[in-house]
């Protein structure tokens, strides 16, 4: 069981690095830190995407 427990540890820390690379300039070490870091960054992303489909829509009701 031990060998298992540290499959787990290991595939964690692999995941958060992974995470680390994915969310520009994440430097935080502790795992909460990290995970909140990348809340706001998706929230962040979602309200872009928010407002490049607004635009989109009102771009393509203006041609009609």
């Amino acid at each position: 069981m031990v060998v298992g427990v540290k499959l787990d540890e290991q595939s964690r820390v692999r995941n958060l690095k992974a995470l680390q690379t994915l969310v520009p300039n994440s430097n935080k070490i502790d795992k909460a830190s990290m995970l909140d870091e990348t809340i706001e960054y998706l929230k962040q992303l979602q309200l872009k995407v928010q407002c490049a489909c607004d635009i989109g829509v009102y771009f393509v009701k203006g041609l009609m």
